[in-house]
């Protein structure tokens, strides 16, 4: 019984190597950048649309970072997505409906951007 539970443990760690290689693939992913303190409106097209620069840069937002609306859903950047999401809301000219452009991997339920 010993002598088979390193073949099934590394069997279990290769599969989930696996699984890991292919869920960490650098991705693009075209939306809407949004903070995540009003992300609770990701599925209204109108209110994503709506949503401006003023509000995501608002005191109360910034802390909650930052993500990106694909589809109606919302997807939570990493500190470093939160951190170029603020440098390219300070230049950006845009005042509402902030499409962007994000190559990044997903980790769970978070974006590394």
């Amino acid at each position: 019984m010993n002598k088979l539970k390193p073949i099934v443990s590394s069997t279990l760690i290769l599969f989930f190597g696996t699984l890991v290689l292919v869920d960490s693939a650098n991705r693009n992913y075209s939306g809407t950048l949004m903070d995540k303190t009003c992300s609770s409106s990701a599925s209204s097209p109108e209110k994503v649309a709506k949503h401006t620069k003023e509000c995501a840069l608002m005191e109360s937002c910034v802390p909650d970072g930052y993500g990106i609306v694909v589809d109606g859903k919302f997807i939570k950047f990493d500190e470093n997505g939160d951190k170029l999401a603020s440098q390219w809301l300070a230049k950006t000219d845009k005042l509402r409906d902030l499409k962007i452009e994000v190559t990044g991997t997903m980790k769970g339920d978070v974006l590394v951007v």
